[in-house]
């Protein structure tokens, strides 16, 4: 099996609309990234003003695992697959389908473009699998 793979292509450019315990952060810039996935690769952008929850982590967690930090990126890209669901690859004109399996993986390549410590890869990935979305391509 192909690894995909993520490279970023800029900063994360966002305006924080946090409001108490609900993060909310708008994109004021496109954000392109380049991706490798099941033998195929592009470069793809996340529009302007794209709203992202952030890491939906719940609040009491917030000490070990907050909702900003420098996966907010890979949490971006995460968060605009999961709002479109079965669409994502329409709407990325990505060639093929994406279900939530492919969102996960593309989440996890994007943590380690993050160049996070293995351990916060592996909890951040296995949390959007057992607690995210899900959706079949």
């Amino acid at each position: 099996m192909m690894k995909t793979e993520m490279v970023f292509g800029g900063n994360l450019e966002i305006e924080d609309l946090t409001t108490g315990n609900r993060p909310r952060v708008k994109l004021l810039e496109p954000f392109p990234f380049w991706v490798s996935h099941k033998g195929h690769e592009k470069t793809l952008t996340i529009p302007r003003g794209f709203m992202s929850d952030c890491a939906t982590t719940p609040w009491i967690l917030w000490r070990i695992a907050p909702p900003f930090g420098p996966w907010n990126r890979a949490v971006v890209v995460h968060d605009f697959l999961c709002d479109h669901g079965k669409g994502s690859a329409r709407v990325l004109d990505w060639p093929d389908p994406l279900s939530s399996v492919d969102a996960a993986e593309w989440f996890e390549a994007g943590l380690v473009a993050c160049n996070l410590p293995r351990w916060r890869v592996a909890g951040m990935f296995h949390a959007v699998q057992w607690f995210g979305p899900h959706w079949k391509g």
